[in-house]
């Protein structure tokens, strides 16, 4: 008799200490090893090498699973399609618990969501520094420029009329709900709803993990998470038990920006900081990266036109608020 098709995930590389450059792919790997369902894991260097062309996803006999969108949607459809297959981590809810993981689901997904994509992608500082330099790790030049910075700019067109700030304070927000449910149910497990783990733990560790390790983790984030210890030691026990690592912390802050906001958003109020003007120094590297990026464009043009290659991106460049980040 012929064995079940097994599950294969491909994931983003690992990096920085943990799973996966992408919370995404952290997300979807924590369910999979917190439900013990077993799968072989693929680690890519940029999303051409997956199938489907996207990452996360998952191949199942004959089916590949992935979600029309971001990252964050091919999680959702990945964890929905293995609830759909017998391995669903909610299913032992009561009714009164399924209600409640609904509301932090969405919490999660409203609060933390963001504040991961923000800090990965849309602060100037983490992403010429992390971002771009990981998910460049393997393409060609110019791809290794044109890929990573026409993503940031889809994903900086989600915050347009959202201020950083905003941002921000809403994933406080979250964190202090999450502990506190989480303090609340301290006396009957180790997770959100008691000793099973649920679809909530798998999504919570992946932005909580990425929050507290990752280098891309903006100054206000990791302040605003070390002040909730419960949540942090929890991610650490999950980290530890099941993926059998240390819960990484972020390197230093030792650039003269991001250590002077780390310094600002403790002594000033968020007002008072908004209109702090940039600084020549800060100005003159700006219009030096415009004339790269100028520079660039002519470059992948010819690439195109002399190779006959052809990849498909996003050419809706209507979007130029913030450009001067670039």
């Amino acid at each position: 008799m012929d064995s079940a098709p097994s599950y294969r995930l491909y994931k983003w590389v690992p990096n920085w200490g943990l799973p996966s450059i992408s919370a995404a792919c952290i997300q979807v790997e924590a369910y999979l090893r917190l439900g013990r369902i077993p799968v072989s894991a693929d680690e890519c260097t940029n999303s051409s090498t997956s199938p489907s062309g996207q990452l996360p996803a998952l191949e199942h006999g004959l089916d590949m699973i992935e979600g029309v969108g971001d990252e964050f949607a091919s999680a959702r459809a990945i964890i929905s399609y293995l609830q759909s297959h017998g391995s669903d981590l909610d299913a032992h809810l009561t009714t009164a618990q399924k209600a409640e993981l609904l509301a932090f689901t969405a919490l999660v997904e409203a609060k933390l969501e963001p504040a991961t994509q923000y800090t990965t992608w849309c602060e100037a500082e983490s992403y010429n520094r992390h971002t771009r330099v990981a998910y460049a790790a393997g393409l060609p030049l110019p791809l290794n420029y044109w890929i990573p910075w026409n993503q940031r700019r889809a994903i900086m067109r989600k915050f347009v009329g959202t201020s950083q700030a905003q941002v921000y304070e809403d994933a406080g927000r979250a964190y202090v709900a999450l502990e506190e449910h989480l303090r609340s149910n301290s006396g009957k497990g180790s997770y959100f709803f008691g000793s099973r783990p649920s679809s909530l733990d798998a999504a919570t560790f992946a932005h909580l993990a990425f929050h507290h390790g990752a280098p891309v983790s903006a100054p206000e984030l990791r302040q605003k998470l070390a002040g909730h210890p419960t949540l942090v030691a929890y991610v650490d026990r999950i980290s530890r038990e099941v993926f059998s690592a240390q819960l990484p912390t972020a390197p230093p802050i030792t650039s003269t920006a991001w250590a002077q906001r780390a310094e600002e958003s403790s002594t000033y109020p968020q007002a008072d900081r908004e209109k702090k003007e940039l600084s020549a120094k800060d100005k003159e590297w700006r219009r030096g990266n415009q004339i790269w990026l100028a520079g660039a464009g002519l470059a992948i043009a010819g690439y195109f036109l002399l190779s006959g290659q052809y990849i498909q991106f996003s050419t809706d460049f209507g979007y130029d608020e913030d450009d001067e980040d670039e």
